[in-house]
């Protein structure tokens, strides 16, 4: 399978402390995942109303992980603040919850 990205800058961000990502959710009650390398290392912040799961430091780049969990679709925002003004990589995406409409479970 193949997967599409639209609304990519492909040039990279340097010289920021911040970096936010606007997009529209296609579910409501989904989570949205982002993740962030900043480099020169120093501490992140996770954007308002999200969640931080991971953050370390590795050969210098401070790398580090959050969710956000939506209402309804829509537009939101996710990103990082850091105290260093350095290059800075980021990717979030949707997820959704799916349930089966049947389990089961089969012993041999």
């Amino acid at each position: 399978g193949t997967i599409g990205i639209t609304g990519t800058n492909t040039s990279g961000a340097t010289g920021v402390t911040s970096i936010d990502i606007t997009f529209t959710t296609q579910t409501a009650n989904s989570w949205l995942i982002c993740c962030c390398w900043w480099g020169g290392g120093g501490a992140l912040a996770p954007g308002q109303g999200e969640t931080e799961r991971w953050e370390n430091t590795t050969a210098g780049v401070q790398n580090a992980g959050e969710d956000k969990a939506t209402t309804t679709a829509g537009s939101y925002t996710t990103g990082w603040d850091s105290a260093i003004s350095n290059s800075v990589v980021a990717a979030a995406v949707e997820f959704k919850e799916v349930l089966p409409s049947k389990f089961f479970l089969m012993f041999n």
